[in-house]
């Protein structure tokens, strides 16, 4: 039970440190503009949850292509632990715009958190074939296959990581990691070496 539950934890750690702040150039968050949104968000972060949902809800109904009203709705359900409408509302958000990674992200942490890791680590795989060039799908991706077992391949995927971001702190760290569980301890000290420049 417990040893589950660190599991658990550790993996939403990583994808929470993974996320944005080690994405690369094809990785552009662009600022929500939706007036509606923005005040939903608003009202939801002062405790107004029927308000913030209600506001939503219109909205959705008013702009039905825009990935950031489903991505709150579905942020505000995660928030409030109801997890599987919280996942309709990314499914929804997801397909509205391509490489619509802030929303792929909320979904794959809910995953994490859930438990569900064979459906993060299923929505992982289908990224990278999906976008081959994002790093840090690759790097997330090789997190759950680590945390798996599956040591080689993980490896690949930091590999992979690298040769598309040679400068990304997290694959480096995390193949350290797996060269470490291999015994490769001089390849290891130099993937954590080169994971601090």
């Amino acid at each position: 039970m417990y040893k589950r539950t660190f599991q658990i934890i550790l993996l939403l750690a990583v994808f929470l440190l993974s996320v944005p702040a080690s994405a690369q150039e094809e990785y552009k968050e662009e600022p929500i503009t939706n007036k509606q949104v923005l005040e939903g968000i608003k009202l939801f972060r002062q405790g107004n949850l029927e308000g913030a949902l209600a506001l939503l809800e219109k909205e959705a109904k008013a702009s039905p292509q825009d990935p950031d009203v489903f991505n709150a709705i579905g942020i505000i359900h995660s928030q409030t632990k109801n997890y599987e409408e919280a996942l309709k509302y990314f499914d929804k958000a997801i397909p509205l715009k391509k490489g619509n990674f802030k929303t792929m992200y909320n979904k794959l942490n809910l995953l994490v958190s859930m438990g569900r890791l064979e459906d993060a680590k299923a929505m992982l795989k289908n990224m990278t074939v999906e976008y081959p060039n994002h790093a840090t799908g690759w790097v997330n991706y090789g997190a759950i296959l680590m945390q798996s077992g599956a040591k080689e391949e993980a490896l690949k995927c930091f590999e992979k990581a690298i040769s598309i971001k040679s400068d990304d702190f997290d694959a480096h760290f995390k193949k350290g990691q797996v060269l470490m569980l291999q015994k490769k301890y001089n390849e290891a000290k130099t993937s954590f070496e080169a994971s601090l420049k």
